[in-house]
């Protein structure tokens, strides 16, 4: 097998497995191996890596040989799946209670998901529309506040509305 398919699907499977190629450089016993490889691909064409190499490459990741030798993403998915049933069925009833605990919350980050994308798309530097209702209720406090201070039973409340200027022209919503 060639080289730089090896290398290739090494990395797209460090991609997959999410690991950086810094902390593969550091954890793995092959990394240098995997180096030598990218380095004198075009030198040493005619050489093919080891399977040692590839086998112990394929622990670190965490991957079987059959799942690491798979390029077709149908293929490669059945695989995944075959191994995560036997990784089920090899569970006690207390860790499949928790693994389904997992997958019902899986659903549930979708949502959380969904939610946050819709809330990345709101643009923080323009200010919010304030709707009426809160007007009303913010110049009711306002008429209050400043009933209350007046009679002199102030407090730290009006001291905090005096301080942003709540209490003369200024408006929480009119950002200065």
């Amino acid at each position: 097998m060639d080289k730089k398919i090896v290398v290739a699907r090494i990395e797209e499977i460090l991609r997959e497995k999410g690991i950086s190629q810094e902390e593969f450089e550091r954890n793995a016993e092959v990394a240098d191996t995997v180096k030598q490889w990218k380095k004198n691909a075009k030198r040493d064409a005619h050489l093919q890596p080891s399977f040692r190499a590839i086998e112990k490459t394929c622990e670190y990741l965490g991957v079987n040989l059959a799942y690491f030798f798979t390029f077709e993403k149908e293929e490669t998915r059945k695989i995944r799946n075959m191994e995560l049933y036997r990784a089920i069925c090899a569970l006690d009833e207390e860790s499949l209670k928790l693994a389904e605990a997992v997958v019902k919350r899986f659903g549930k980050t979708k949502k959380i998901k969904k939610l946050a994308r819709r809330f990345i798309k709101i643009n923080y530097t323009k200010p919010a529309h304030t709707k009426l209702i809160t007007k009303i209720k913010f110049m009711c406090c306002r008429f209050i506040q400043k009933k209350v201070q007046k009679n002199g039973r102030g407090g730290l409340d009006c001291e905090y509305w005096q301080m942003h200027g709540w209490l003369d022209k200024n408006r929480p919503w009119n950002r200065t």
